[in-house]
């Protein structure tokens, strides 16, 4: 007669481990991908007003860098 087997097969725990961890970062991740969904900004004015923020600090930027340029070359000459 062959002997009952009392335990749990250590493979096949094993794989529902893993299948398990797997089944739940899929889900933790369409969680975050709808909380992300959710408190998307997609408001055109606002993402206009904000490039036009970083377009005139890239211009206030390039001017600064410009005068120092002008400075240092006018006290080189001198």
């Amino acid at each position: 007669m062959p002997k009952k087997f009392d335990g749990e097969n250590s493979k096949v725990a094993v794989a529902k481990a893993r299948k398990e961890a797997v089944k739940q970062a899929e889900q933790k991740k369409k969680e975050e991908k709808k909380e992300e969904e959710y408190w998307k900004d997609d408001d055109k004015n606002v993402q206009k007003k904000l490039q036009r923020k970083d377009e005139k600090e890239k211009k206030r930027i390039e001017q600064l860098v410009k005068t120092v340029i002008s400075i240092t070359l006018c006290s080189a000459y001198r």
